[in-house]
């Protein structure tokens, strides 16, 4: 009789996680209307409309009393990103021996091989030291920095290993090119050498600032949780708008780049895109630069970031960007990687395959083959469809 109390009682327990859960997803999704039902809002009680005229009450799908628990949340949201995010007061301070005593007994980690580009990134589910990028037919390795990890420690094992190998790397090759990256990455075909023509252009747009990290329609962390911030005093300041129509007028493409394929209704929580949607905000699954000046950059982000993920690498990336613009741009062409979180209908990629039998996925937008596609946010699935197809098409199935 214990042993059916106590299964009756895990099933009892699963059912009110799956229901809190679905609940937390919900007011997540809708947190970005949060301010704009402020706005709306009679002596201090949630608005039944925001200011863009949407029902806050029919899109939450629930009653007023499941609006207020929901603005609750995004009150709480919000508190927790003005004090953990960024450069903000609340960081976590670490210093390098914690991370070695995290990290254990330092081995060497995998290096180029000569003329090679250093393409980084942490994978412990792949025990290769380096390893073919998967999708399309590319000559760029990828150089596992995190083969030998045996026990994953989150967004803070992502950093610490990338700084480790910098660390290395920077004593034998401090002046070459490296690629740091997240590992929801394919291929779309493009060479090191494509690669590294569009990087050097995107620097002498941006007066010469060699840290080059990958941008996306979402703005995350959003501090405010939709409000003014990030949308217009930080990445819409005159200087970063400048520098983004600078970085697009070099390789001949048009303001609103991919706005036409952009469904900013699936807004994550406080990762909004901006009023007019523009590919402007940082993405850190994508950073490429001198490895000397990488270091430094990281160290930042390995010695604050992430304890129980806040405040998030990416916000700290960002805060470092805005107090480095003469050292920090963004890829704000989608050419060295394309961010796919907010792009709903990507028909204006192809996967083609090319008279020598190369596949290739092209991008119509900017006339190119594409060198990468990011699977951040909401796209992993979009991303995992593609590497279909590329696979498609090589066995001939076009």
């Amino acid at each position: 009789m214990r042993w059916r109390a106590l299964i009756v009682l895990l099933l009892v327990l699963l059912v009110c996680f799956k229901s809190s859960s679905h609940e937390w997803y919900r007011y997540g999704k809708w947190c970005h209307y949060y301010q704009q039902a402020r706005q709306g809002s009679k002596a201090g009680q949630p608005g039944k409309h925001s200011s863009s005229g949407i029902n806050l009450e029919k899109a939450w799908g629930g009653s007023a009393k499941r609006m207020k628990k929901g603005f609750d949340f995004c009150g709480k949201v919000q508190e927790v990103e003005r004090l953990e995010t960024g450069m903000i007061r609340g960081n976590r301070n670490r210093s390098m021996a914690d991370l070695d005593k995290k990290m254990g007994l330092e081995k060497p980690l995998p290096m180029p091989a000569p003329g090679e580009l250093a393409w980084v990134t942490v994978n412990n589910r792949v025990k290769k030291s380096k390893y073919k990028m998967d999708g399309a037919f590319t000559d760029i390795m990828i150089i596992n920095a995190g083969s030998e990890i045996q026990k994953w420690g989150g967004v803070l094992a992502k950093n610490m290993w990338l700084l480790r190998w910098l660390s290395q790397a920077k004593r034998r090759i401090p002046d070459q090119i490296a690629v740091l990256s997240d590992g929801d990455i394919i291929s779309g075909g493009c060479t090191a050498a494509e690669l590294l023509k569009y990087y050097k252009t995107t620097v002498t747009a941006s007066d010469g600032a060699v840290i080059v990290i990958g941008a996306e329609f979402h703005a995350y962390p959003n501090v405010f949780c939709g409000a003014v911030h990030d949308r217009n005093e930080t990445y819409q300041h005159h200087f970063w708008s400048k520098r983004r129509t600078n970085v697009l007028e070099a390789h001949g493409l048009p303001e609103a780049i991919y706005a036409d394929y952009v469904d900013c209704s699936r807004d994550l929580t406080c990762a909004c895109c901006s009023y007019n949607p523009r590919y402007e905000f940082l993405n850190f699954g994508f950073v490429m630069g001198p490895i000397s000046q990488l270091y430094p950059f990281m160290e930042f982000i390995a010695l604050h970031c992430c304890k129980a993920y806040m405040p998030p690498d990416q916000g700290l990336a960002r805060d470092y960007m805005f107090a480095h613009p003469d050292l920090v741009t963004l890829d704000y062409t989608g050419l060295l990687s394309l961010q796919m979180g907010a792009i709903y209908n990507p028909d204006f990629l192809k996967v083609q395959k090319r008279p020598n039998g190369q596949v290739v996925v092209f991008n119509n937008v900017t006339e190119t083959v594409s060198c990468v596609l990011h699977g951040n946010s909401l796209s992993k699935v979009l991303v995992e469809e593609f590497k279909g197809k590329v696979a498609a098409a090589k066995k001939g199935f076009v």
